[in-house]
């Protein structure tokens, strides 16, 4: 007597990919029932056809052929599946289908070479026994070949219709440029990269990191071998990132122009360009990429060697190249006689997120709020217009480092009290540079050495998802979840600038008569204010 057709194992609430149909069950009894009504089976099923043969060529002892019990009710076959052994059911037992994809891309030249193991290891793809809907894709960045075979792959599922993958995730593990790289691969292949099942994140594998240290996922990883035994290590990585929260992210796109003979040269290279476009994210020197150590703590002496040289050997002041900035229809000059600081700045920073250096260092929000250094306050320097630092808010805040002793002392708390603040500019805005100039850019990391530049412009391209941790770990989260950008004033405090909360002193600059009224106005009313919370209520009040 042949055994008992069963019904398969159903997983409430996921999706199942079995020879037949692929379909979302809701109800796993109802559906158990109409999939085992009589019908025409596949004929490319082994067990199907053993059964047809038994049809025609047994008789069972009461003389009813094997085709009558297709009738058989679908509670009896439920009470089949329940008593049935695994050998029993196996042939018919279902695959749940993935409907989380993770994508991650590894670069393993990147701080300590810690995505190394995930790319020498013999896997393509796995899932995890207690999560068998995530399924997790693994390629090697600096490999073209198995980079752009994940993001076809990516692209391939992705136009999939009437497919049950729920969510895309995609992944660097490496240095904050590696993301940029996966997202101008993503375009490349024509993924839509503002697709709502898509969602980005990193791991910080990289030297300085400091996108992740704001998504809250922290400057490194510890240990050596990440993946783990049994792959625990990655597995736990798999699953903080999948149950983080989501924020934005604006993404933006950098391009710089040469005039008659000029020229871009990356650092460590002797290629040189007419012009340059690349998109905005943190990341370290194109001639630093030449002299990777193997170490982060080697890899970020390199760039604080190349950081200083930048600052000792570039242009003296930035004065003396930066002719003025644009946007939002201002032309604010920054010549020499039109700002208001003693001490010009050596270095002009641009700037998205709040961290910087590799230790997310806020300049721009932990030191004392001041004016801008330019004495033409109007539009992007007019501080009453600026808003609290947002990542998505489409603005970059724009400041100047002092001195070469300013920069030395802001790796240190202790130093951070004041900044030469320039702006908040929204997109699109640009640098203006005087004629026949020679300077050392740094774009997020990378050195550049530009000969007779015109103009260099900042467009914001696009706004991505990103997944960041706990709102209490993640600033971009808590920014996100606060609206940061939709607060008062430029730290958040007040209405007022210089009345509702005090205005500080620019860095090497001497206030105004003006500045010090606002300044006194600001100090009575916070000293009223004080005084009044700690007045007990007189007895017509109580």
């Amino acid at each position: 007597m042949p055994p008992t057709q069963v019904a398969p194992r159903i997983y409430p609430e996921t999706y199942i990919d079995t020879p037949l149909e692929l379909k979302k069950l809701a109800d796993p009894i109802d559906e158990i029932a109409k999939s085992l009504e009589p019908k025409p089976l596949p004929p490319s099923t082994a067990n199907i056809n053993q059964a047809r043969q038994q049809q025609h060529h047994q008789q069972q002892p009461n003389g009813v052929t094997t085709a009558h019990r297709k009738q058989t009710t679908a509670e009896q076959h439920v009470a089949a599946a329940a008593a049935a052994t695994d050998d029993d059911r196996c042939p018919q037992t279902l695959v749940i289908a993935p409907t989380i994809y993770v994508f991650i891309f590894s670069n393993p030249r990147s701080g300590n070479q810690q995505g190394l193991p995930l790319v020498q290891m013999n896997i393509q793809h796995y899932r995890m026994r207690d999560q068998p809907q995530v399924q997790v894709q693994l390629y090697d960045f600096l490999d073209p070949s198995d980079r752009m075979g994940g993001l076809r792959y990516l692209n391939l599922l992705m136009c999939k219709k009437n497919t049950p993958i729920k969510a895309f995730h995609v992944w660097s593990a490496g240095g904050d440029g590696t993301l940029m790289g996966v997202l101008e691969g993503m375009i490349e292949v024509g993924i839509d990269v503002n697709d709502p099942r898509v969602s980005f994140s990193v791991i910080p594998f990289g030297t300085g990191n400091d996108l992740s240290q704001v998504l809250g996922w922290g400057r490194f990883v510890p240990g050596t071998d990440v993946a783990g035994h049994h792959l625990e290590g990655l597995n736990k990585l798999v699953l903080d990132r999948l149950t983080g929260h989501k924020t934005l992210l604006d993404i933006w796109e950098v391009t710089l122009e040469t005039g008659e003979g000029g020229s871009v040269r990356q650092a460590g290279k002797e290629t040189k360009l007419k012009s340059l476009t690349r998109k905005m994210a943190s990341r370290v020197g194109a001639g630093f990429e030449e002299h990777r150590r193997g170490s982060r703590v080697l890899n970020a002496w390199e760039y604080t060697k190349q950081s200083a040289g930048v600052l000792v050997h570039g242009v003296p002041r930035v004065t003396d190249s930066v002719e003025a900035l644009e946007a939002d229809g201002y032309r604010l000059d920054f010549r020499q006689q039109n700002l208001r600081v003693t001490h010009e700045p050596v270095e002009l920073i641009i700037q998205n997120i709040p961290g910087m250096w590799g230790r997310h260092i806020d300049l721009w929000g932990v030191t004392q709020m001041s004016r801008s250094i330019l004495k033409d306050q109007r539009g992007p320097a007019d501080i009453s217009q600026w808003t609290p630092q947002a990542v998505y808010d489409g603005k970059l805040e724009v400041f100047g480092i002092g001195s070469l002793r300013s920069y030395l002392f802001k790796q240190f708390p202790w130093g951070r009290k004041r900044l030469q603040r320039v702006g908040q500019f929204p997109s699109p805005m640009s640098v203006c540079f005087r004629e026949h100039s020679q300077v050392h850019l740094m774009i997020d990391g990378e050195f550049y050495e530009v000969t007779n530049p015109t103009k260099m412009t900042y467009r914001r391209m696009m706004q991505i998802t990103m997944v960041g941790s706990e709102p209490d770990t993640s600033r971009l989260v808590r920014d996100m979840l606060e609206r940061r950008a939709e607060q008062p004033g430029p730290t958040g405090e007040g209405e007022r600038p210089g009345v509702d909360f005090e205005v500080g002193k620019t860095e090497y600059a001497a206030e105004t008569s003006g500045e010090k009224k606002e300044r006194r106005m600001s100090a009575e009313l916070r000293k009223s204010r004080s005084s009044s919370m700690h007045t007990p209520p007189s007895n017509s009040e109580a």
